[in-house]
């Protein structure tokens, strides 16, 4: 197997000898970037020079997080005992999250059991760092108690709230390191319920900018809360997200009754009709394809309508002969969306079939031309079908609002 022919996808790789022998597991991102990096031809210290010359053959797994990446390393270290392996062998001492209880709370790491909030142990160092990363981009927090005057550079990152002058911040930080608590605790629900209600406090005030941030945040907490799979599933079969791709793809396709491999998803983001965006994502056998995502400017001026701006980006997109054409297009919401899709599909005659997926009940909406009725289907939360849609959809989700926040940042910057 050439190296060029290796997944540029999250996974672990398995080094064995000439007696078939695991001597070394490691974990990537990017699979193909790491793997071929052992044999770049540089300098790689002489421990790394031996394994390279005793590696007889290459395996690979396939997940969908870093975060599985590092648990089924750590599962196949502990089965295989490589001997390339001695540090992650020996890792064991556990480690503790702590959020300190004082007026500006820290969150760190410790050793030991002692005042404050402690979350653990976790088994290896790895890990916690994971969930801090993760869980810091949804809940900035303090790392220090003497903060510089001005901004860190975690501050301009969105991961620290800074050094909190006002009592109206060391407020706000109170209740973020609040539900962070919470969170860490198990509270999940808790936490999406008073996160949802502070969005409505804050829409019915027409402070549409924090509704919009605590909006992303459920939606953040939500992502990286999905169902994970056992690390143990993909040591049974080490084809899983293969097979995983290949399951959603067939029951969607016996849900619309056509074949499906190509998936165009659409959203619009933008805060009252103010550097209002568009995005499209593409989807390929169920994984995403980057290099075919596209970003519009939306250029409709007038008052706030999602459903003109939906219809603006799909004319502009089909205006593009040269872009590949999807097999199925997914709209983010539902009636109202999808006929707004199927009229531009239509004008533009292009016979490509258009579903949305209405957030609010997790519907997905079809149109049956044949006979001139909708469909309104409500999957099971572990539908393989509504698993692929949900992951279209909250990628256009994201991409648009990635835009949206970048024109927003220039903006102030005039």
């Amino acid at each position: 197997m050439s190296l060029s022919s290796y997944p540029q996808k999250p996974g672990v790789y398995l080094f064995r000898n000439s007696n078939g022998k695991v001597i070394y597991v490691g974990k990537a991102i990017n699979l193909r970037n790491r793997v071929s990096s052992y044999f770049s031809g540089l300098d790689l210290g002489p421990k790394t020079r031996l394994l390279v010359s005793q590696i007889a053959k290459i395996e690979t797994r396939l997940v969908e997080s870093e975060l599985e990446a590092l648990l089924l390393e750590a599962a196949l270290i502990k089965k295989y005992q490589p001997k390339y392996n001695i540090k992650a062998k020996d890792d064991k001492s556990p480690l503790y999250i702590k959020v300190t209880r004082e007026k500006v709370p820290l969150v760190t790491t410790a050793r030991q059991i002692g005042d404050g909030s402690i979350f653990g142990p976790f088994p290896q160092a790895r890990t916690v760092k994971m969930v801090l990363k993760t869980l810091r981009s949804i809940f900035p927090y303090r790392t220090s108690r003497h903060h510089q005057k001005g901004k860190c550079l975690y501050c301009h990152l969105g991961l620290c709230p800074g050094p909190l002058l006002s009592n109206k911040e060391k407020k706000e930080y109170g209740r973020s390191v609040r539900l962070l608590r919470q969170f860490l605790g198990g509270q999940k629900k808790s936490v999406l319920r008073a996160l949802e209600k502070e969005m409505k406090a804050g829409a019915k005030a027409e402070d549409f900018e924090k509704a919009a941030q605590i909006r992303d945040q459920i939606l953040a907490i939500k992502i990286v809360t999905s169902p994970r799979r056992k690390v143990s599933d993909y040591l049974k079969n080490p084809n899983l997200v293969e097979d995983q791709r290949r399951q959603e793809l067939r029951e969607l396709e016996s849900i619309l009754g056509v074949a499906v491999n190509t998936i165009e998803g659409y959203d619009v983001s933008n805060l009252v009709g103010k550097q209002a965006t568009g995005a499209m994502v593409t989807f390929s056998a169920g994984e995403p394809v980057k290099s075919l995502y596209r970003r519009f400017r939306i250029k409709f001026s007038a008052r706030p309508n999602d459903l003109v701006m939906i219809s603006e980006v799909l004319k502009r997109r089909l205006a593009h002969s040269g872009w590949p054409l999807p097999d199925l297009i997914l709209v983010d919401g539902g009636k109202a969306q999808v006929k707004i899709g199927l009229a531009v599909l239509k004008e533009h005659n292009f016979q490509i079939p258009a579903i949305g997926l209405a957030k609010r009940m997790e519907e997905v909406v079809i149109f049956r031309e044949k006979e001139k009725a909708w469909v309104v289907r409500r999957l099971p939360q572990d539908s393989p079908a509504r698993k692929l849609l949900e992951r279209v959809r909250d990628e256009a989700h994201r991409f648009a609002r990635t835009y949206h926040l970048l024109l927003r940042k220039k903006m102030s910057m005039l």
